[in-house]
């Protein structure tokens, strides 16, 4: 459900969140539910506005009882450092205003019962969003580290299947927990989101070098110059295992070697992206090379 624009930016609930309102207000739990809300609202406007700040456009925001997820307009691979920064924001925002409630503690005018339970959620909060496993914050922060080393899908390829273990796991603590008496929701409506969202996020960086590879001819036929990149690989190398490591900020030249290590010619990214269209993925350097009209 769309609940409106925030900084230009649409926001939407999901319908488990308005499950759990449903269910506070039928047990009379309606302050504590506005309290999760304004935690979740808070996290969420801390990403927008940093991403306003280093620049990375963000076109939707869907609030879940256990924190929000944004979507990006563009490619998540463009600048780490921006993303990284920008998903920070959001454990760095519970993380303060859990200070603030912790320094308000003893006021004679607030509840103390819902004070308490205001630095619960925004503790929660923060230490979940946290853990290194995409979709969340702390996965997305981890993954900018990671894709100066692996590339992009590689990056994305290893922490959704972290996501996944992660899932597995909490689904297991609530089977355990279930089979000695106590039910928690939490553990089987969490394990869900993070292995759906963790395929989700691993079927779309597949697209990523994709996207890179469009945007880099673009931007060098806009601009009129580009750094360059040089890349090797071997002439049985599949070009997608040079995908991934391809990107928008420069230009990239990938040099061909035969088995001997001895050059036998130079593809451009153009060449790159036709080859894919024409023969798939799987197409080696050297076919291409030899498929050339």
């Amino acid at each position: 459900m769309a609940l409106g624009r925030v900084l230009g930016v649409r926001v939407r609930v999901h319908w488990l969140f308005l499950a759990l309102l449903a269910f506070a207000s039928a047990f009379g739990a309606l302050r504590q539910a506005a309290v999760l809300l304004g935690g979740l609202l808070s996290h969420e406007l801390a990403h927008l506005l940093v991403a306003r700040a280093t620049g990375l456009a963000i076109n939707e925001v869907e609030l879940y009882p256990f924190g929000g997820v944004a979507r990006v307009s563009g490619d998540l691979d463009q600048d780490p450092y921006a993303t990284a920064l920008t998903a920070a924001a959001g454990p760095f925002n519970n993380f303060l205003l859990l200070a603030l409630g912790l320094g308000f503690r003893g006021a004679a005018w607030l509840d103390p019962a819902l004070l308490d339970f205001f630095n619960q959620v925004n503790l929660t909060l923060a230490l979940f969003n946290l853990i290194p496993v995409v979709p969340l914050d702390g996965g997305r922060i981890y993954r900018s580290y990671l894709s100066r080393r692996y590339g992009f899908v590689r990056a994305t390829r290893r922490l959704a299947q972290l996501g996944r273990v992660a899932g597995l796991l909490l689904l297991v603590c609530g089977v355990l927990a279930a089979a000695m008496g106590r039910i928690y929701l939490g553990l089987f409506i969490l394990p869900a989101f993070l292995y759906l969202s963790a395929v989700r996020e691993e079927g779309t960086a597949m697209f990523a070098p994709w996207r890179g590879l469009l945007r880099a001819g673009s931007e060098l036929k806009r601009q009129g110059v580009l750094p360059a990149g040089q890349l090797v690989m071997m002439e049985d190398a599949p070009l997608q295992d040079a995908l991934s490591l391809l990107g928008a900020d420069r230009y990239h030249l990938v040099t061909v070697l035969d088995r001997q290590m001895r050059p036998v010619g130079v593809l451009s990214e153009a060449e790159l992206l036709e080859g894919l269209s024409r023969h798939g993925p799987a197409v080696t350097a050297g076919e291409l090379l030899h498929r050339r009209p």
